[in-house]
């Protein structure tokens, strides 16, 4: 038996999303495709950093929740380096959990990591 979609009472939110594409432009920069809008989601601010001796590096500043039942208009696949845009902040995908359901290799919902 699969576990039951996240409520769709947590999944307030809206984003867009704008996959990375593997290309560059002619001056090197990525493209990124046009955005498409992602509803029923969650984004939770959550700063995380890595320390060791040398330095501190952000890990994610948030990270956004999306069910793969209740979240409607989802890409194929997720890809890191991707913009998500949220109430007028971009940000970027470092990041993509995969969350299967428990007993199935069915995707449950996945985290994308963004900074």
């Amino acid at each position: 038996m699969l576990a039951k979609p996240l409520p769709l009472s947590w999944l307030i939110h809206t984003i867009q999303y704008a996959a990375y594409t593997d290309m560059r432009d002619e001056y090197g920069n990525d493209v990124i495709s046009d955005s498409v809008e992602i509803a029923n989601v969650r984004y939770d601010d959550g700063t995380n950093y890595s320390s060791n001796l040398q330095e501190d590096s952000l890990k994610y500043a948030g990270i956004v929740f999306v069910d793969a039942k209740n979240s409607t208009n989802l890409p194929t696949m997720f890809r890191e380096k991707s913009k998500v845009y949220f109430e007028g902040k971009e940000m970027t995908i470092n990041k993509i959990v995969n969350c299967y359901h428990p007993q199935s290799n069915v995707i449950h919902h996945y985290e994308l990591e963004v900074v």
